[in-house]
This record gives C-alpha cells, sequence and structure tokens, in this order.
C-alpha cells in the first residue's frame, strides 16, 4: 500500500522522477518520498507555499514520463483558489529550494500540462468564474 504525506490526505499533483523519487502535492506543500511512498516516515515536506494556495501540478524534468533521467528540476503550479494570481515556481535541487518565476493575475488555475516532448512547454489554463480561459508558456530552462 502507498500513503501520502500525513497519512491519506488527498494528493492535488504528483510525479515520478527518473530515478524513483516522488514528489506530491498536498495542499499548500511538495513532499518528496525516496522509498516508492512504502510509509509515512520517509515523507519529507519539502516547502510549503503558505495561506490557501494549493498545488496544482508539478514536472520533474527528465522525469519518468519524458524518458528517464533523474534531474533536480522540479517546477509548480501553484493555484491562489480565489480570483486573484496563481504562480509557477523552479527548484534546481531537487525541490531543497525554491523561487517563484512566473506570477499571472488571472482568475486561478485549473490544471496545468507540462510537455512530454521539450521541457520548455506547459499550457496552464483556467479560470475559477468561468469567464474566460489563459494558456501560457514557460519561459525556457
Amino acid at each position: 500500500a502507498r500513503v501520502g504525506p500525513t497519512g491519506g490526505a488527498a494528493f492535488t499533483a504528483l510525479v515520478v522522477a527518473g530515478d524513483g523519487t516522488l514528489y506530491a502535492g498536498n495542499g499548500t506543500s511538495v513532499f518528496k518520498s525516496t522509498d516508492s511512498a512504502g510509509s509515512i516516515g520517509n515523507w519529507t515536506e519539502l516547502y510549503d507555499f503558505g495561506g490557501i494556495l494549493a498545488v496544482v501540478e508539478l514536472q520533474v524534468v527528465g522525469g519518468v514520463r519524458a524518458g528517464g533521467g533523474d534531474s533536480q528540476i522540479v517546477r509548480a503550479v501553484v493555484d491562489d483558489p480565489t480570483p486573484g494570481t496563481s504562480q509557477v515556481w523552479l527548484s534546481f535541487d531537487g525541490g531543497q529550494n525554491w523561487e517563484q518565476v512566473t506570477e499571472i493575475v488571472n482568475d486561478g488555475y485549473n490544471a496545468a500540462y507540462f510537455s512530454e516532448i521539450d521541457n520548455n512547454k506547459a499550457i496552464i489554463v483556467g479560470d475559477n468564474d468561468g469567464s474566460f480561459a489563459a494558456i501560457h508558456q514557460l519561459e525556457p530552462l
């Protein structure tokens, strides 16, 4: 059985690195497991984005879906569920340190998709009030 960082709380995002490391978004935080999520005690909280923000998507550059590698580059799309700003964050060291790389004023992100072919492309869509949709392309790594 696999267990979440807090013993069963819902994941909002999950990605597997080429070396088998799991990264999970669980509400406002990003967690890491190096034992295939086999036990609660082996999850490490890497970063808490705070407030009412929610991690909606994660990407490991060179992750399993992208064909392997054990890259330490991790991206997170973080949503403000109320109308306002949403953000893209980036880590170059496996989640130990994070920097906000994009802040986009909109009505909140509903979803994000990272390309399996080109690590510099992502589609981030949404709004929470249904009035429009936004599509964004990330800056190259």
